[in-house]
């Protein structure tokens, strides 16, 4: 299993895409997540203020949401890519429990970049958190104090786990790259 991990706007979507139509398994949680804030329960609820602020959902609540979706997929035969997860420490140590080998997939992008994919990309997607800019620069913050520690942790303690590539060429370009060294872990 392979996490795309990636600030708001760093292409994980449009990678893990292009990935699955070479033959890999993707999921978005961030869609388990938007179609769960849909619901009109009290999970729905909670989720759907998460969701539209751009903060993390908790991890009493990502657990059961993650681990139904990863049972569902883990039966395939092929490599599952997992888009926006884990996102900060607690959501990582949730994932050792479920599934501990995981490879993790940095797709570094600066800010300003991202703001401009996402400004472009805006219209054409139904994506309310990322029509609002005070919500969008909320997902920067998230990502700067929960998800880069994160990030610093994996790629300190699991070096042969991590990979860090750069998000700025054409996504074909970089999924290519990421298609390639997955299979060279296989």
């Amino acid at each position: 299993m392979v996490s795309l991990i990636g600030a708001p706007g760093s292409g994980k979507t449009v990678i893990g895409k292009i990935l699955e139509s070479e033959g890999f398994v993707c999921f978005v949680t961030g869609d388990l997540f938007r179609k769960i804030a849909t619901e009109d329960s009290g999970r729905g609820k909670i989720v759907n203020h998460i969701v539209t602020n751009r903060l993390l959902v908790p991890p009493e609540i990502a657990r059961p949401i993650i681990q139904a979706a990863l049972e569902d997929f883990l039966g395939a035969d092929k490599a599952i890519i997992m888009d926006g997860y884990p996102r900060n420490l607690g959501q990582l140590s949730i994932l050792d429990t479920i599934h501990p080998a995981v490879y993790f997939i940095e797709i570094a992008v600066d800010f300003e970049t991202c703001r401009k994919r996402i400004e472009a990309a805006k219209d054409r997607g139904n994506r309310i958190d990322d029509k609002d800019t005070r919500v969008r620069e909320q997902g920067f913050k998230t990502y700067e104090n929960e998800t880069v520690p994160m990030i610093g942790k994996i790629e300190k303690e699991r070096p042969r786990q991590f990979l860090s590539v750069d998000g700025l060429p054409e996504p074909e370009v970089v999924a290519q790259g990421i298609a390639n060294w997955i299979k060279g872990k296989a």
